[in-house]
Parts: C-alpha cells; sequence; structure tokens
C-alpha cells in the first residue's frame, strides 16, 4: 500500500507540478468566482506548475456550475464534490489530503490572490525545498479593492528557521490562505498520520502546520503581500472557544514544556485579534453566543493582557467599548510599529552580514 509521501512522488513524477491551490468552499459561489476570476490569468503563465483542486462541501448553491464554467474555459482543476457536509475542518484536511503535489496552498473561498502572485511565489518554489512558507497579506472588508499596507513588521523577505517562523507568524498561522506547506515535510516524521486530532477546533489545520515546523528543513517568510482576505465574513462558531480556548490548547499540546511558545501565541492573541473581535462580536450576530468572559478569563487569566485590553471591552455598552477598542488597538498598533520596526532592521542586518561572510 502506498503511503502519501509515495503517492507524492508518483504524482510529482506523473506530473512535473511543484504546487496545487485547494479551495475548500461551501456555499459561497460568488466569493469562488472572484477567486478563481483572480487566479485564471496567472495560470495562463503557470499552468504548467499549478494546478487548482476545489473541494465542495455539499453546497446548495450554484457552487458546482461556477466550477465547471471556469473548467470549460480551459482553466485546469480537479473538482470534488462531497456527498454529505463534511464540516469546515474534514473538508480542509480532504483538500490537504487529495492535494497531489509537493506544496500545498490551502486558501479560503473568500480570499483573494493578488495580481503577480505566482509570479513571485513559483521562482522560490523552484530553487529551495522548504518545509513551510508564509506569505505577506492583508484583510479588506466589504467589496475588494487592491490596497497597500504599510508596516507589516515582518521583517525582509527571507530564508529562515522555524523559530523566526513562530515567531514572526504565530496567530496567522491560523489564516490559512497566508500559509504554503510542504505536504513531504509534514509526512517525514511520520507517513501514516491521520491529522484528525483537532477535528472540530475549526482550526483543524494547525496539526499539518506544526507537523512542518517541526522538520529541519529550511522556510521561507515572503514580506511582499500576495494575498488578501475579507473580514467579518465568516461564523457560525464561537470565537472565543475556538481562538481562545482551543488555539491554546493545541499550542500547548503540540509544543510541551515550552512555556515561552505558549506566552507568544498567548500575548499575540490578546494583542491582534481579540481587541478588535470582540468589539465585533457587539455587532454581530453571525457568531455562537458564548460567555466571554468565563472563556477568556479561565485561558488567559493570570496574563495582564486579558484585564487591560480584553475586559473592558466585554464589560463597556457597545458605544464605549467600541471607544476603548479603537484606542487600544491604535496604541498596540504604533508598539508593533516601533518594536517591528527595530527587528525589521535587526533581521535585515543579520541576514545582510551572512550574505558578507564568505
Amino acid at each position: 500500500m502506498m503511503t502519501p509521501v509515495d503517492i507524492i512522488k508518483y504524482n510529482i513524477e506523473a506530473k512535473q507540478r511543484l504546487l496545487t491551490i485547494a479551495i475548500p468552499t461551501f456555499n459561497r459561489s460568488g466569493f469562488l468566482s472572484r477567486l478563481l476570476g483572480a487566479i485564471e490569468p496567472q495560470l495562463k503563465i503557470f499552468a504548467s506548475q499549478v494546478e487548482i483542486l476545489i473541494c465542495d462541501n455539499f453546497s446548495q448553491d450554484d457552487t458546482q456550475e461556477v466550477a465547471r464554467a471556469f473548467e470549460a474555459n480551459g482553466l485546469p482543476m480537479t473538482y470534488v464534490r462531497h456527498t454529505k457536509n463534511l464540516g469546515m475542518d474534514r473538508n480542509i484536511l480532504e483538500c490537504f489530503k487529495r492535494a497531489s503535489t509537493e506544496y500545498v496552498w490551502i486558501f479560503g473561498d473568500d480570499d483573494v490572490l493578488l495580481e503577480g502572485a505566482l509570479a513571485t511565489l513559483i521562482p522560490f518554489l523552484e530553487q529551495t525545498r522548504f518545509a513551510h512558507i508564509f506569505v505577506g497579506g492583508y484583510s479588506f472588508r466589504d467589496k475588494f479593492e487592491p490596497k497597500r499596507i504599510l508596516f507589516q513588521n515582518i521583517g525582509p523577505t527571507r530564508l529562515t528557521d522555524s523559530a523566526d517562523m513562530l515567531t514572526t507568524a504565530n496567530i496567522l498561522l491560523t489564516f490559512i490562505s497566508r500559509n504554503i506547506i510542504n505536504k513531504r515535510a509534514v509526512y517525514t516524521l511520520d507517513s501514516n498520520a491521520a491529522f484528525e486530532d483537532y477535528i472540530g477546533s475549526n482550526i483543524n489545520q494547525l496539526g499539518f502546520i506544526f507537523s512542518a515546523l517541526r522538520v529541519n528543513w529550511p522556510f521561507l517568510i515572503i514580506v511582499k503581500q500576495i494575498v488578501a482576505a475579507q473580514m467579518a465574513n465568516s461564523g457560525g462558531y464561537g470565537s472565543c472557544t475556538v481562538f481562545g480556548e482551543n488555539l491554546m490548547t493545541i499550542v500547548t499540546r503540540e509544543f510541551p514544556k515550552q512555556p515561552a511558545i505558549h506566552r507568544m501565541f498567548a500575548n499575540a492573541v490578546l494583542e491582534q485579534h481579540f481587541p478588535y473581535q470582540l468589539n465585533f462580536l457587539k455587532q454581530t450576530n453571525t457568531f455562537l453566543q458564548e460567555n466571554q468572559y468565563g472563556i477568556l478569563k479561565r485561558v488567559f487569566n493570570k496574563n495582564y493582557r486579558f484585564w487591560l485590553y480584553c475586559y473592558p471591552i466585554i464589560i463597556l455598552p457597545s458605544p464605549i467599548a467600541s471607544a476603548y477598542s479603537f484606542c487600544v488597538r491604535l496604541i498596540l498598533k504604533f508598539k508593533r510599529v516601533v518594536l517591528g520596526s527595530i527587528r525589521y532592521w535587526a533581521l535585515a542586518m543579520r541576514f545582510y552580514w551572512i550574505k558578507k561572510i564568505p
């Protein structure tokens, strides 16, 4: 019986493609059409290196018709329609398992591949084998329009190691479209890994992302923005449970006896995610109702960032909470810009001198 690694080797030899853009989708044909429309012109150049895989989670809209129309127009793809809704986590896992190339880019159906993205990425894939690639991106609301975001604070584009990758990406590893994973690397440590341990967490992809980060291969961080993600466009789950309880449970399990990594993820989610998300939750009913205070206190009780940045947003009336949220995010953004600029130049100098050493 062929292992997943054997299957990858076979398909690489047979197809000679480098990358699968795998799109899990469900009842969002309009967003899927926008994404495929962004991919289509780029694949006219890179069709021999990139393939499209769509895993349709038993959509009841015209998703199938949209996919078939692009396929009929010459977009190379494999379209898989499940016979029932597998749930988000299992559909993402199906994308990963069905991808036949070495690199797998699982792409949210409501995200956008920016112009020139493949032209930026493919040359890197052809040069060196990476375990994991993290790419630049930004978020947008409502209608998509290309834009330039300043102060990303992730340093220069660089060949790097897993420690730098974790420091740079941390909670953005949950932003699935900014992560490109080497499937061969993922199965290096366990060729028969099922990656079902975190099904139901809504962030099951962290299982195979963290597996890639444990492999002693090079990693790549691409600063250029090549992905755009639509904000506040999902729901149906408990945000505090997923990005509080579930995230920290997974991090603690994946990095046992490494409290520095636990703190890094906790600090990042309390500074970069919840000051915005908690305010947003007051204004929407698309997420499940939760005991926000009870869940987050249980997970982050000993972290002052919860009490300073998040707790007031939970208890204050909505208009005051919005103002508080805005001020907190502004202050934290300034902090990230300053500290990020220092880290940027430190990294830039580090990699400059490494290149200078004979």
